[in-house]
């Protein structure tokens, strides 16, 4: 079994913190989100993950594609890093990788996380996750018959037509059948706004091969900073933490879930609910609750609420709601 992750987009909707981070390695709960990905993937998957190929942009520095390959070595899984020098949309993307499409395939976008406990079917042709949503029109979404067979793939359609919203993530038993889809559309220049889609591929592939569903119990995306806080909301409820050992005076209260790094200091302050606070972070005379801090950052006299604030961010008095800093901000009223 081979795992493809696309990750070459730019992270538009999640700057500034895309600035200094491509939006898969950014940390949620100190691992990045490309790694909880891939750990989810794992379990639900009933065969052994013998490569990842990571498709990403050639801007990309040394250090991050160690951090790729280092974190398939966690898996015991080898990798490969495959690039995608133009943005010419989702399908062009995974064609980048097309040495790996080949026998059976899972695809996942590295933007989205799941929760299911159910296992993937690995014997059917093929698989593509959907989630019930209310609002599907920024979506593509599927049509299936009664035996749950997708009938028709429509990208982000202008009235209802179905409430099935395709994630993100793919199963192909034969991905060489997807392969020489792709390789079809791009040859006879398919594109949507200029770029190439997944949806017009799959809909190339029902001429020879059938598609099935399978439903999420839960879907996190991180397309933006509203969306990644909502995602680490949830994935706070997912876990139980234990915080006795942090260094925090009497005055100090948590309000779970709270998750905390190593060394992080608080004195005289309200923490969460749905709070984490990274490495070395310091955190005094302050109140802060459904936000992010990550590592070395420093919070003082301050309110913070429904924040993502990154690494190095320096807040001095004040309140912030809703705010989304970059690493090294500094906030002093």
């Amino acid at each position: 079994m081979h795992l493809i992750i696309p990750m070459a987009g730019k992270g538009t909707r999640m700057r500034p913190h895309t600035l200094t981070t491509p939006k898969p390695l950014i940390p949620i709960i100190n691992r990045p989100i490309v790694a909880h990905l891939i750990d989810r993937i794992c379990k639900i998957c009933p065969e052994k993950i013998t490569k990842i190929g990571f498709i990403i942009h050639p801007s990309f520095d040394e250090a991050i594609k160690k951090n790729l390959y280092d974190l398939a070595k966690q898996y015991g899984i080898e990798s490969q890093i495959y690039y995608q020098t133009k943005p010419l949309g989702t399908a062009h993307a995974i064609f980048c990788a097309k040495t790996l499409l080949q026998e059976k395939v899972i695809i996942a976008f590295a933007d989205t996380l799941f929760q299911s406990n159910q296992m993937i079917d690995t014997t059917q042709d093929n698989i593509v996750w959907v989630k019930k949503i209310n609002d599907p029109t920024g979506f593509g979404v599927v049509c299936v018959d009664h035996q749950k067979k997708i009938q028709k793939f429509v990208e982000k359609p202008t009235h209802f037509i179905s409430d099935l919203a395709i994630i993100g993530i793919y199963y192909f038993k034969k991905a060489q059948n997807l392969r020489q889809s792709l390789q079809y559309i791009i040859q006879n220049k398919m594109q949507k706004v200029k770029e190439y889609q997944l949806t017009d591929a799959l809909k190339h592939m029902q001429e020879n091969t059938t598609f099935s569903i399978q439903m999420m119990d839960d879907w996190m995306d991180f397309g933006n900073v509203k969306f990644t806080l909502q995602a680490h909301e949830k994935m706070l409820d997912q876990h139980h933490f234990n915080n006795q050992s942090i260094d925090h005076d009497c005055r100090s209260c948590l309000i779970p879930p709270v998750w905390l790094g190593k060394n992080v200091k608080i004195k005289n302050a309200m923490i969460g609910p749905y709070v984490s606070i990274g490495d070395h972070t310091v955190i005094e005379n302050a109140k802060i609750s459904h936000s992010i801090v990550q590592k070395n950052a420093q919070v003082k006299n301050a309110i913070i609420d429904h924040c993502f604030l990154d690494d190095f961010v320096s807040v001095n008095k004040g309140k912030l709601v809703e705010s989304s800093l970059g690493a090294y901000s500094v906030v002093s009223q």
